[in-house]
C-alpha cells in the first residue's frame, strides 16, 4: 500500500532536476537502475557500478526516468562502444558493457523473472552461454527508408522513436548483410521519387528485409512496399546483388504487419524461392515468410542445449510444438526419436516437410488443436519441445500440454517474463523446474534466449 510519503515522490524529483546516482543493475530493456531516496530511477546507457549525474526526464508514481549527462566515476564493466550510432539507434542497448558483464546481466534478467514472476525462490540459473561471435553475427536485418526535408534516410529506428537513424553499416550485422544494406542505401538515395511519402501518397518503397545463409553465399530480400512496382523493384534487387556478389532471391510484401496479426504473405519477384543454411550439421530451408533465427552460428549452440536438456534417446516419442521449419525436430530425428511437429504457419510447415524425413508427422494446426489431436490418437510423448512466440503460451495451450502428460518439457523462449509466467502455471499444475540455461544469441542487446527443462513432480 502506498503511504503519504510514497505519494509525494513525484514532487521530489521534478522533470529537469539534476541528481547524482550510483547505478546498481541493468533492467530488462537495457536501462541502468538506481535509487534516489527510495525511488527507482531508470537511466539508459548507464553501467552497473557507474557513478553518474543524470537529468530527470519523466516522473511516474513509482519511478522516474533520467538521461545521462555525466559519468563521474566509470564502472570497471564499462567499455567504449565501437558504433558511432550507439545511443541513438534502437538496435543495441549494451555496447557500453564488457561482454562478460553482458552475460552476467542476462543471467540476472532470467533469474529475476523466474523469482519475481515465476515465484520460484531459487531457480538455479546457469551461467549464460556466450555467442560464438560478439560482432557481425546477424544473418538477418530489416532496413527502413524515408524522406526527411528532401533527403533520403535509410537505416534503423531510433531508440524509443519511429524516426530513422541514417546507417550504411552495422557492426552486429554479417558482412553480407552490410553489403546488402549498402546496395539498398545507394539505390534509395538515387531514387528519391520511389520512397513512400505518406502525406502526399507518393512513392512505393518503405524498406527491405534481408537474410543470408550461414556462410553468406545465399541471400534473399523482401522489399516492403505499398504496391508492386516491377521495373524499379528489379533494379533495386540488382543493386543489392552487385554489392553482395551473390545470387539474390527477391520478394515483396505490401501492407504493414500489425501486432498479434499474421504476417502478410510475400510475393516472389525473381531468383531463388528460399535459402538453405547449415545449422549444426542440419541443412534447413527457410522461405521468405518462415521464421529464421537471426544468429545462425549461435543457433547451433541452442540446438545443442536443447539436445542435452531433452535427453532424447533412440525410440522415444518427441513432440516439437510451435515447430517452425523443424529446427528442434531435426535434433530429435538425429537422436532416433519418433517425431511429431505442430505448427500453424503455412510457409514454415512447407519448409518443415522439406527439411524433415517423411516418417516425421507434420501437423499444420494451432498448438492447442495439435496437442488435442495427438491426445486423441493416443500419443504419450516422452518429451515436448516448445518454442512459442514472444507472447508465450496461451492458457488453452498450457492446459492441452499438461493433458498430454509429457515426461519432460523443454521450453525455449526469447522473453524471460512470459516464460516465467508459463513456468509458474506449469508448476501450479504439478510440474517442477529442473534446469535453466540462458544463451546469448544477440550480443550488444538486452535480448536473451532461455532453455528450461520441466518435469512432473514425483
Amino acid at each position: 500500500m502506498l503511504t503519504t510519503h510514497d505519494r509525494s515522490h513525484p514532487q521530489s524529483l521534478p522533470v529537469g532536476n539534476l541528481i547524482d546516482l550510483t547505478i546498481d543493475a541493468i533492467s530488462y530493456g537495457g536501462d541502468g537502475v538506481a535509487r534516489h531516496d527510495g525511488r527507482v530511477v531508470f537511466v539508459p546507457f548507464a553501467a552497473p557500478g557507474d557513478r553518474v549525474r543524470a537529468r530527470i526526464t519523466e516522473t511516474q508514481q513509482r519511478f522516474s526516468r533520467a538521461e545521462l549527462t555525466e559519468i563521474r566515476d566509470a564502472s570497471a564493466s564499462r567499455v567504449e562502444p565501437p558504433c558511432p550510432h550507439f545511443g541513438v539507434c534502437g538496435g543495441c542497448q549494451l555496447q557500453h558493457l564488457s561482454y562478460d558483464a553482458q552475460l552476467k546481466t542476462k543471467r540476472q534478467f532470467v533469474e529475476d523473472a523466474l523469482t519475481r514472476i515465476g515465484r520460484i525462490p531459487d531457480p538455479g540459473v546457469d551461467a549464460t552461454l556466450p555467442a560464438p561471435a560478439e560482432w557481425n553475427y546477424r544473418h538477418q536485418i530489416q532496413v527502413m527508408t524515408e524522406v526527411v526535408q528532401g533527403n533520403v534516410i535509410t537505416g534503423f529506428r531510433c531508440a524509443g522513436s519511429h524516426r530513422l537513424v541514417d546507417i550504411e553499416s552495422c557492426p552486429i550485422a554479417h558482412s553480407t548483410m552490410n553489403q546488402a544494406l549498402s546496395g539498398f542505401h545507394e539505390w534509395a538515395v538515387d531514387h528519391l521519387q520511389a520512397i513512400c511519402k505518406p502525406k502526399d501518397r507518393t512513392g512505393w518503397l518503405r524498406g527491405m528485409e534481408a537474410r543470408c545463409s550461414h556462410d553468406g553465399a545465399q541471400v534473399t530480400v523482401c522489399l516492403l512496399a505499398s504496391r508492386f512496382h516491377g521495373r524499379d523493384m528489379r533494379a533495386l534487387v540488382d543493386a543489392v546483388r552487385r554489392r553482395t556478389g551473390t545470387p539474390v532471391g527477391a520478394f515483396f510484401r505490401t501492407g504493414e504487419r500489425r501486432k498479434d496479426q499474421p504476417l502478410v504473405p510475400s510475393k516472389r519477384i525473381d531468383g531463388a524461392s528460399c535459402l538453405t543454411a547449415d545449422i549444426d550439421g542440419s541443412m534447413l530451408r527457410f522461405s521468405a515468410d518462415s521464421f529464421m533465427q537471426a544468429n545462425l552460428r549461435a543457433t547451433a549452440s541452442l540446438m545443442n542445449v536443447v539436445r542435452e536438456r531433452a535427453g532424447i534417446r533412440d525410440g522415444m516419442t518427441v513432440v516439437d510444438l510451435y515447430s517452425g521449419t523443424g529446427l528442434f525436430a531435426a535434433v530429435a530425428v538425429q537422436a532416433g526419436a519418433r517425431v511429431y511437429t505442430v505448427e500453424n504457419s503455412p510457409a514454415a510447415v512447407e519448409d518443415a516437410r522439406v527439411n524433415l524425413p517423411e516418417e516425421v508427422t507434420v501437423l499444420h494446426t494451432p498448438a492447442t488443436r495439435g496437442l488435442q489431436l495427438l491426445r486423441e490418437r493416443g500419443i504419450s510423448p516422452d518429451v515436448v519441445i516448445l518454442d512459442p512466440p514472444r507472447a508465450g503460451c496461451d492458457s488453452s495451450s498450457l492446459k492441452a500440454l499438461t493433458a498430454i502428460s509429457p515426461r519432460r518439457m523443454v521450453y525455449v523462449s526469447c522473453d524471460p517474463a512470459t516464460q516465467a509466467r508459463d513456468v509458474r502455471l506449469l508448476v501450479e499444475a504439478g510440474y517442477q523446474l529442473k534446469s535453466v540455461q540462458p544463451i546469448d544469441l544477440f550480443p550488444q542487446t538486452y535480448h536473451v534466449e532461455t532453455v528450461v527443462a520441466i518435469e512432473p513432480r514425483p
